[in-house]
């Protein structure tokens, strides 16, 4: 994660096509109370709601 979106005041996540997690900011990860190593490589559903995980699935992962 580029330095200055690293601690930007909102959080920020990369995912590849698989909707995997490739990087994640440290305000989010202090929001979630993860660390990047457990989220690293792991599918976005872990992280959202169930509400928010059909949002995705209709409007960003069609």
């Amino acid at each position: 994660m580029d330095e200055q979106l690293d601690f930007a005041p909102c959080g920020y996540v990369s995912l590849n096509d698989d909707s995997t997690i490739l990087d994640i900011n440290q305000t989010l990860l202090g929001l979630l109370d993860y660390n990047l190593q457990e989220l690293q490589g792991q599918h976005i559903n872990l992280i959202l709601t169930h509400a928010s995980q059909t949002f995705y699935q209709l409007y960003f992962f069609r």
